[in-house]
């Protein structure tokens, strides 16, 4: 038997604070799973978020040319 190889091999135990963590880790990814299941959207909330996000996108296109120098009025974007 290689003496150098009984020496470099340990046995690795998790701590307290490991097994802890591990618990805490598990138990919020089981929360999230529930709560992403509990969560039903519907067509009409996706339609409403789609529009809020392409109104904002919109919005910051037409301040980025504005103060990029586009002769944009301020008006236009609200």
């Amino acid at each position: 038997m290689n003496a150098a190889s009984t020496i470099q091999r340990r046995e690795v135990h998790p701590t307290a604070l490991d097994r802890v963590a591990l618990s805490v880790g598990n138990a919020l990814v089981a929360w999230g799973e529930r709560k992403s299941r509990a969560r039903v959207v519907t067509i009409a909330d996706r339609e409403e978020h789609a529009l809020r996000v392409a109104a904002a996108r919109e919005a910051e296109t037409a301040l980025s040319m504005r103060d990029a120098g586009a002769n944009y009025p301020l008006y236009r974007i609200f």
